[in-house]
């Protein structure tokens, strides 16, 4: 009897058991299918409650992150404005853009970059178009300048950080520097300097002085100064210069005063692309330039604005366009030549601190900026054509120096050195050293020649130095 109880109360048990359990997946279905009818998904944990599964089944449904579309990204500025300091030297770019702005069958809309050109007739123009930047009114965001300029206006403009990106090329004529002979200058008091157009005349001065080893803290600088010994000038030799007065040019010191393109870093660093394409149709522009110079005189005075085509083909020919295999050599990416645009960066502004010429301090950083040329040479190798080498003509026996410098000490090194600007800066010309023995100056100039890539036959070696010299650089005129 016993047994029969507990077995009656076992089934009742198990019964009320199935029920529970049907009902509560009954209720398990229910709530499944309102949550999927509502669109939630439900929450994985298993210790969720009643109540935030129904804050769940009311919520908003969220469409996956990956679905998310991307968010665009702002199209590249492809606009860039130019100032430059004369028509002469922003010929290129016009004859890039066919004209002051771009057009849509330019050079430069063939490179992807749209160029609007402004042309200044004062430094001080193009510090206020820079300060401006190139989305202001009236501003730019590159200017095109002598480096004379930029290192005289290099303390004014430190804030803008700029750096130059580009050699345009190179004045050859345009400045001339007349009076005393150098050898004839006294050795010992001040040395009265008159300039007049410009920071490249007074730059002229000063370079060559320190090639004939002349103290620049000697030199009384003057932009009015009649009675001075020396006479620098742009604008090449006139009708009133007497050409016998004439010491040195940039006709024969044809490597010594550039011009560059230059820009602030962040912009470089921000836009090295569209400064890229900017240089490919400045590039053409130049060939264009090389190619007929009469013709792009005409074409240039066309332009709304510009001088006349006789005005303007005289300024084209006080300057040597180059092109882009130049700037790879003045970069130190080909060649060892002596002279790079950061040594005549640095040897403008030592210069200018020598004659006590403003208070500009040396930079703390280089104000070379290689990225553009750099990308150029790697991306677009069809645009390294070598430019001609300048045309030397054999000095005859016995010629004359058109510079020279005697050295009081023995310096193997810094003769060395000195040869290798020399021939550089005068790549035309011959360049003599007379050292203590023929053997010696034989010995130096084979070490100049090898480590500064020159022509082995423009060293000459010459006889025995005067009595008190110790050795004497010169160069030789040409016949």
């Amino acid at each position: 009897m016993r047994q029969t109880i507990v077995f009656v109360t076992l089934l009742v048990l198990l019964g009320i058991l199935g029920f529970s359990l049907v009902v509560g997946a009954s209720n398990t279905r229910a709530a499944a299918l309102l949550l999927l009818q509502q669109g939630a998904a439900p929450t994985p944990s298993a210790s969720a409650s009643v109540s935030s599964a129904r804050a769940a089944t009311s919520a908003p449904a969220v469409a996956p992150s990956s679905s998310a579309a991307p968010e665009a990204k702002p199209p590249s500025d492809r606009s860039l404005s130019v100032a430059g300091l004369g028509w002469e030297l922003l010929a290129p770019a016009l004859l890039a853009a066919d004209g002051l702005k771009s057009t849509a069958t330019s050079e430069f809309a063939k490179a992807d970059v749209k160029v609007s050109i402004s042309v200044a007739s004062t430094m001080t123009d193009i510090e206020r178009a820079l300060a401006s930047g190139g989305a202001g009114s009236g501003g730019a965001d590159l200017a095109l300048v002598p480096l004379s300029e930029l290192a005289s206006a290099y303390e004014r403009l430190r804030a803008l950080d700029l750096r130059v990106f580009l050699v345009t090329g190179w004045s050859q004529g345009r400045d001339v520097l007349s009076g005393t002979a150098f050898s004839k200058l006294p050795a010992a008091g001040s040395i009265g300097v008159e300039y007049s157009g410009g920071a490249d005349a007074l730059s002229l001065a000063l370079l060559t002085l320190d090639l004939a080893g002349v103290q620049l803290e000697r030199l009384k600088l003057d932009e009015r100064s009649p009675s001075a010994l020396l006479h620098a000038k742009s604008g090449g030799v006139d009708d009133t210069s007497k050409q016998e007065d004439v010491l040195v040019s940039t006709r024969e010191a044809t490597r010594l005063l550039p011009y560059v393109l230059v820009a602030p870093r962040p912009l470089l660093e921000d836009r090295e692309l569209v400064l890229a394409a900017f240089v490919q149709g400045w590039l053409v522009g130049v060939d264009a330039l090389l190619k007929d110079r009469a013709k792009a005189a005409r074409t240039l005075a066309a332009i709304d604005g510009a001088p006349e085509a006789l005005t303007l083909l005289q300024s084209l020919g006080g300057l040597e366009p180059i092109r882009l295999y130049d700037n790879a050599a003045l970069l130190g990416l080909a060649g060892r030549g002596a002279v790079s645009i950061e040594s005549l960066i640095e040897w403008q502004l030592r210069a200018r601190r020598a004659a006590h010429l403003g208070r500009a301090s040396a930079p703390e950083v280089s104000l070379v900026d290689g990225r553009v040329v750099t990308r150029l040479v790697r991306e677009q190798p069809k645009l390294l054509q070598p430019s001609e080498l300048p045309k030397r003509r054999v000095s005859a026996a016995g010629a004359v120096a058109l510079l020279e410098h005697a050295f009081q000490k023995d310096d193997e090194e810094r003769l060395i050195e000195a040869v290798g600007v020399l021939a550089a800066v005068f790549p035309r010309h011959d360049v003599r050293l007379t050292a203590r023995t023929t053997k010696i100056s034989a010995e130096w100039l084979d070490r100049a020649a090898t480590r500064y890539d020159i022509e082995r036959a423009r060293l000459l070696s010459g006889s025995a130095p005067k009595p008190g010299r110790a050795a004497l650089l010169e160069v030789l005129r040409n016949p």
